[in-house]
């Protein structure tokens, strides 16, 4: 909510395009449902930023071991990189085993 307060008294201090500061806030704030950024990246970056800013939480998310890295990377090898991730992390075998389920059922679609 913090972030959202401040892109909005950003964006109407300074008429037209919101700063790239205040656009770069709200991108790396971890406590901003990933979801959310990616909305946020698709409405106010262009196509070349928006790019690299996927790119970029697609490796953080590999990294970290977060499943909803997932949205990204779909089961490929990049996601099946992150479940990897997570179960080091978590040790959570079960997840993983039906992730890994899912994704053979439709691998052929």
């Amino acid at each position: 909510l913090h972030r959202a307060f401040e892109f909005i008294l950003s964006s109407a201090t300074s008429p037209g395009a919101p700063p790239s500061a205040a656009i770069t806030a709200v991108l790396e704030d971890n406590n901003i449902n990933l979801l959310d950024r990616i909305a946020f990246a698709c409405m106010y970056l262009d196509d070349s930023a928006l790019h690299t800013q996927l790119a970029s939480i697609q490796k953080q998310c590999i990294a970290a071991g977060s499943l909803q890295g997932l949205l990204l990377t779909g089961l490929s090898k990049e996601g099946l990189d992150l479940i990897q991730e997570y179960v080091d992390n978590t040790a959570d075998v079960q997840m993983a085993a039906l992730l890994s389920a899912f994704g053979a059922a439709h691998a052929d679609d």
